[in-house]
């Protein structure tokens, strides 16, 4: 008994410890669910002084376990149908853990007592019954791999003492066979339980690693959405740059021309009315740019004569030709 309570303990620190940091739907329902550890303590001083009272005593570690494997720890809701089975077969294989549990306080008690009293008989077949069908049930839910553990758990020299012991009993039909000690009942059952709990671990440890496996799915998915969206993001930019300079280009090429004429050519235009005799001949259009930049290429002929054009023109260097814009 000391020695298992100091497992107890050892395991609750290490559980308050896990659930320091936390603060989620599953650690929440774990900090629930222990909240009912905390009258171990009475249930230990009452053991130890002899004041403890069987049916309470029994009633509260099957409360308290009943609780603790039925905690919400939001593997129900998830999609991945591997992650699914792997904590239904958790909950069956605790259900069987938990059932044995029982079976072995209820046969302990009454050795000791010499008798099945009460519906204690009763309560034993409920609770073989309800392990018998969560292991039937464990298969559809389990792996071959875990289903083997499962099996190699049971096959134990320790597991095979308990199930003759467990047969035996049944057949006494509600009389406790002689040849059954305590101890031995206790032992064998405690070794059973312990290697159930062995094989919980190890389904423990499946589902972190297929849990690991789907977290890294998701943050490789969500980096590439994530460069998918910068890159549409610089598309756009790149889209909205490209508009811009369409319209910003030929309108920078009209105001600049515009200036021109204001401060240049108009003026020139007026001086000449008035030195020269004659009507002057109408200023030709503005050149407007067909691309978002100015020209690119050679400038534009003017259509008209260069006293026409609105652009002073330009001869070329070399060879006959039409004035060119500036």
């Amino acid at each position: 008994m000391p020695a298992q309570r100091t497992l107890t303990d050892a395991a609750r620190t290490k559980v308050d410890g896990e659930l320091a940091d936390r603060d989620d739907p599953a650690a929440d329902s774990v900090r629930t669910a222990l909240r009912r550890a905390d009258a171990l303590k009475d249930i230990r001083a009452a053991a130890d002084n002899g004041t403890g009272v069987v049916a309470r005593t029994y009633d509260y570690f099957t409360g308290t376990d009943e609780a603790l494997g039925r905690l919400d720890l939001g593997l129900v809701h998830v999609r991945d149908a591997r992650l699914r089975a792997d904590h239904q077969a958790l909950q069956v294989l605790g259900s069987m853990k938990e059932l044995l549990g029982q079976e072995r306080a209820i046969v302990l008690g009454s050795l000791h007592a010499g008798a099945f009293r009460g519906d204690d008989y009763t309560r034993f077949l409920t609770a073989r019954a309800g392990r018998l069908s969560a292991a039937a049930g464990f298969p559809e839910w389990a792996t071959g791999p875990q289903q083997q553990e499962l099996k190699e758990a049971l096959a134990t020299p320790a597991a095979q003492q308990l199930l003759g012991y467990v047969q035996e009993i049944v057949a006494g039909h509600g009389r406790l066979p002689a040849r059954i000690p305590a101890t031995a009942w206790y032992e064998s059952a405690t070794s059973t339980i312990n290697g159930l709990r062995t094989v919980q671990s190890s389904l423990g440890k499946d589902i972190t690693a297929r849990a690991g496996e789907l977290e890294s799915d998701a943050t490789r998915t969500l980096v590439f959405f994530g460069l998918l969206a910068l890159g549409s993001i610089a598309a756009l930019a790149a889209l909205a740059i490209g508009a811009a300079r369409s319209v910003s280009g030929p309108l920078g090429a009209l105001t600049r021309q515009a200036r021109d004429v204001a401060g240049n050519r108009l003026p020139a235009a007026v001086a000449r009315v008035q030195t020269e005799s004659g009507a002057p001949e109408p200023l030709g259009p503005l050149a407007v740019p067909s691309t978002s930049s100015s020209w690119t290429t050679s400038p534009p002929v003017c259509a008209a004569t260069p006293r026409a054009c609105w652009c002073s023109p330009v001869r070329p260097a070399r060879g006959p030709g039409p004035p060119r814009c500036r």
